[in-house]
């Protein structure tokens, strides 16, 4: 299950950068929706979208992606 979660939280956090990186780098007159997402209608809203994914999926691995209980450590028989 927590391999999951990281795997979602991965996802979320690649998509997140790719919005922001396209939100800062189009000029606003020839912004397109990215990937064909017409909900997103600016580079503002493309970057607060971005912003919200990066902070969902940090929050989410910080949450729930950590070690299983009763995982061993390193260095322990």
């Amino acid at each position: 299950m927590h391999q999951a979660i990281r795997f979602l939280c991965a996802c979320l956090i690649a998509i997140a950068v790719g919005f922001l990186v396209y939100s800062m780098s189009v000029d606003p007159k020839d912004y397109r929706a990215p990937a064909g997402i017409d909900l997103i209608g600016s580079p503002a809203e493309c970057s607060a979208w971005g912003w919200g994914m990066l902070v969902g999926g940090l929050l989410l691995l910080m949450l729930f992606g950590g070690s299983p209980k009763g995982f061993d450590k390193p260095g322990k028989p």
